[in-house]
């Protein structure tokens, strides 16, 4: 976000993954000369980012992993890294709707809006 450039803010503007299994490929160097440069002068060799968003709630952001060896995802490390992205934006939901995390699992589905226990303890919940 600082160099306002990356995967990251591609991911979001896109609201698609930006997988990039080697930052040395010429392709994003001219694609994000500062934030290629920045990366690898700080090791990084693979970037992922993943947009935040679950169903039909999208919330701008993604979640950004990185890599000191060069190479794609391998199958379980994406279907972790998509599982981990769905659940930080289902989190982020709850706190839009300013849901408590307990009473959504709790008491269940009514209608569109989950039923909410009154005694049940608000989970704080931030995200950069």
């Amino acid at each position: 976000m600082t160099l306002d450039e990356g995967p990251c803010r591609d991911a979001t503007a896109t609201r698609r993954p930006v997988l990039v299994p080697d930052l040395e490929a010429e392709s994003w160097r001219e694609r994000w000369p500062w934030f290629t440069r920045a990366a690898l002068a700080a090791g990084v060799r693979a970037v992922f980012a993943l947009p935040l968003h679950a169903g039909g709630v999208r919330h701008d952001g993604a979640v950004d992993l990185y890599r000191r060896t060069p190479g794609p995802l391998g199958r379980a490390e994406h279907l972790a890294a998509t599982t981990f992205a769905a659940a930080a934006a289902e989190l982020l939901t709850l706190e839009r709707y300013e849901l408590e995390l307990p009473g959504v699992f709790t008491h269940g589905w009514n209608g569109n809006r989950p039923e909410v226990a009154t005694d049940t303890a608000v989970l704080p919940w931030t995200c950069c």
